[in-house]
């Protein structure tokens, strides 16, 4: 049986990743800050045999030693607006987390890394972003690990309503002539479809 580690699993993709692995037969850990889903209740964490492990990901030894035991990693770590007050920028958060992974699963047995990029069609989103996400995923290639890189354009589900609400606005400015166009490069996904994709590569 195989092993994933979903790094980011906490949040509101890794959560689904997490569901899907287990759908598929993985043993799944999932690795964050927090450890618990601060959004899940405490039925479902005891419902799901997943191991959710605290950890600082910059903490490199123990992240290696914690994937160690694991065939695949999943990289979802990453945010989607800089807070610098807080050194929590696109540079830290993006590039340099992918480096510590990717140097981790080098040390291991890792078999695959899967790293979560990004389409170029998200709205709200500057170049800066996707320039750190492009950055990071050089990082993932010429590696004893095969590496695998998906770019999921944005995503909605119910546990997040705001994705919701913006899914809906896409879909319906599709069909006004005046933001056909400009609407066009910009897709929306409901999260569990890219869920099942991503542990598909696995």
């Amino acid at each position: 049986m195989k092993k994933v580690a979903v790094i980011g699993g906490t949040g509101f993709l890794g959560i689904e990743v997490c569901k899907a692995a287990l759908e598929e037969g993985f043993r799944v850990v999932s690795i964050s800050r927090t450890g618990q889903p601060t959004n899940q209740t405490n039925d479902f964490t005891q419902a799901m045999p997943i191991d959710f492990l605290a950890l600082d990901i910059f903490q490199a030894e123990r992240l290696k030693e914690t994937i160690s035991t694991c065939d695949v990693v999943i990289d979802l770590v990453g945010i989607l607006f800089e807070k610098k007050s807080q050194n929590l920028t696109y540079q830290k958060m993006i590039v340099e987390s992918a480096q510590i992974i990717s140097n981790a699963a080098q040390q291991t047995n890792i078999s695959v890394v899967i790293f979560v990029s990004a389409a170029i069609g998200i709205p709200l989103i500057g170049k800066k972003y996707l320039l750190a996400k492009r950055e990071a995923e050089h990082l993932f290639k010429g590696k004893s690990f095969e590496g695998k890189i998906i770019r999921p354009p944005l995503l909605y589900g119910k546990s997040k309503q705001s994705s919701l609400y913006l899914a809906y606005l896409l879909k319906v400015g599709m069909y006004l002539p005046f933001l056909k166009n400009i609407l066009r490069p910009y897709q929306a996904e409901a999260v569990e479809e890219v869920a099942k994709k991503i542990v598909a590569l696995c």
